[in-house]
């Protein structure tokens, strides 16, 4: 189990995984609605959101932790001329809806810490979580659909619901990395956290039903789950920690994306 978790928690594994997880669900399930499927969209979509949240990376080092030295002018300069390129061509060939959304995504992500820092506000939060598990993933739909059903919009609940129980626990642990908040141990925030996932896991399942694999893929749902979220139990105290459990929910959110779309089609 260790050796699994060192290999989820590779920073490596979590800048691949992160804009994996955003627009997998919602990628996959196009697939039964789509006789073919549009890979450029899809590899468009996820450079962009990679680009996005390499940036996101840049303007935390820089901006909440202060390290000046280690975040190179030169380093946005060039994520900031790919992602404008990247998008201009995602922008020309979707529907004016779908590049609204998308621009105002990456309004979000440049305003997080100017004019002032905003990130560690409940407005912050629901705004992350929205554009990260609930408008991704729409975009990634209806890039292979060009259309967006209303049971489409209810199933992503679930991934909301979870995203939202580790955004609220990985909120405290950019604090502990950017030493503005103290560490925990049973906090109110780590048991909304759990109880968030937990919640997720059970409209998951109910949102799968009726079964087709005569609830195999259900139950391999709740179980890979379950022990996702076991390390959530584990306090945090220091920075390397902190940040090592940071890019384990990035690996964690991409596995229940997984499993909640092989239960969710099968």
């Amino acid at each position: 189990m260790k050796p699994l978790i060192k290999l989820l928690q590779h920073p490596l594994l979590k800048i691949i995984a992160a804009p994996f997880s955003y627009i997998f669900f919602g990628s996959i399930v196009s697939i039964t609605n789509t006789q073919q499927f549009n890979w450029l969209d899809f590899f468009l979509l996820y450079l962009i959101v990679l680009c996005t949240q390499l940036i996101d990376q840049y303007f935390f080092i820089r901006f909440a932790k202060q390290e000046v030295q280690s975040s190179s002018a030169m380093i946005i300069i060039v994520l900031e001329l790919l992602l404008i390129a990247f998008s201009i061509i995602f922008i020309v060939r979707q529907h004016w809806i779908i590049n609204l959304l998308l621009i105002l995504y990456l309004i979000f992500i440049h305003i997080q810490y100017f004019p002032f820092d905003f990130t560690r506000t409940f407005y912050h939060f629901v705004l992350n979580v929205f554009f990260n598990s609930f408008v991704l993933q729409t975009i990634a739909f209806y890039t292979q659909t060009q259309t967006v059903s209303n049971d489409f919009l209810y199933s992503l609940l679930p991934l909301v619901i979870f995203n939202a129980g580790l955004q609220l626990e990985q909120s405290t642990l950019r604090g502990i990395i950017a030493k503005q908040t103290d560490a925990y141990s049973n906090s109110l925030f780590n048991k909304l956290s759990i109880g968030l996932c937990m919640v997720a896991i059970a409209l998951a399942v109910y949102f799968s039903l009726p079964s087709q694999s005569y609830y195999l893929t259900q139950i391999l749902l709740v179980i890979v789950s379950l022990a996702l979220i076991l390390p959530l139990l584990v306090s945090t105290d220091k920075v390397h920690q902190a940040q090592n459990k940071i890019n384990y929910f990035s690996s964690v959110m991409l596995i229940f994306n997984l499993v909640y779309a092989l239960s969710y089609l099968y």
